[in-house]
């Protein structure tokens, strides 16, 4: 094996790592989401406007983890109210929503 080759491989080891971790991260917002869609913590319905904004601290209301200012945010209505969720976390909370319904997701 030669030296390129083998360095190539080792490089993509600690990558092959981080995309793990990244898919189990998102595999655990996916049913903590799913789960908040289910029990009401979040709308199972969305609006025509939703506002996006830098955080401005508080915690996402799907995943819970801190809102810093450097990452998109987005306000959705809620009640009389608005959940704030990471854009990251808003992807899923809108690709799971419509799959929900009878207390279920289909």
């Amino acid at each position: 094996m030669t030296l390129v080759r083998r360095s190539r491989e080792e490089r993509t080891k600690p990558r092959h790592h981080i995309e793990e971790r990244v898919k189990l991260a998102k595999t655990f917002r996916e049913e903590i989401i799913a789960r908040r869609l289910l029990t009401g913590r979040l709308p199972r319905v969305s609006t025509a406007v939703i506002v996006g904004k830098p955080g401005d601290g508080g915690n996402c209301d799907g995943c819970d983890q801190p809102l810093s200012s450097p990452q998109l945010v987005m306000a959705v209505p809620f009640e009389k109210t608005f959940v704030h969720l990471h854009a990251g976390c808003f992807s899923i909370w809108n690709a799971i929503r419509p799959h929900t319904g009878e207390g279920k997701i289909s």
